[in-house]
């Protein structure tokens, strides 16, 4: 985003340039110092990925973008970026499905729409089933 030449890249840069900044590989990087893991809290991390081309349009740019920079991604971030902690799940989606939004027509063979609310009452099970393994 903050080196691309494309007319959306430029526009991107000029509104949106201090955020962009903070969200780099490197200033996250720089966080992460300053901001340790805390020993008494569980970090667990799941991922979306989607090809560039089941990408809803408006983001392909930028899927291809990371895609060239560091592979497969949910159209926003890396999955490289996403591990952290315990990381469990890789899912077919985009970054907003994930949320529930989808913004791509619905397509069987894509899998779209992405069912959010299967993975997170997946996730909560499996936090409560191991929370009740490990009480003595």
């Amino acid at each position: 985003m903050l080196t691309g030449e494309g007319p959306f890249q430029r526009f991107a840069r000029r509104r949106w340039k201090r955020v962009l900044e903070e969200l780099t590989p490197e200033a996250c990087r720089s966080r992460n110092e300053v901001l340790p893991d805390r020993a008494d809290v569980r970090y667990l991390s799941y991922a979306g990925v989607r090809l560039v081309e089941e990408l809803p349009l408006w983001m392909r740019s930028w899927g291809q973008l990371i895609a060239q920079e560091e592979g497969d991604n949910d159209g926003l971030v890396s999955l490289a970026s996403t591990r952290w902690g315990d990381s469990r799940d890789t899912v077919r989606a985009d970054h907003l499905e994930l949320i529930g939004w989808s913004l791509a027509w619905p397509n069987m063979r894509n899998r779209r729409p992405f069912p959010h609310l299967d993975l997170y009452r997946q996730i909560i099970a499996e936090v409560q089933q191991e929370s009740t393994a490990s009480v003595p």
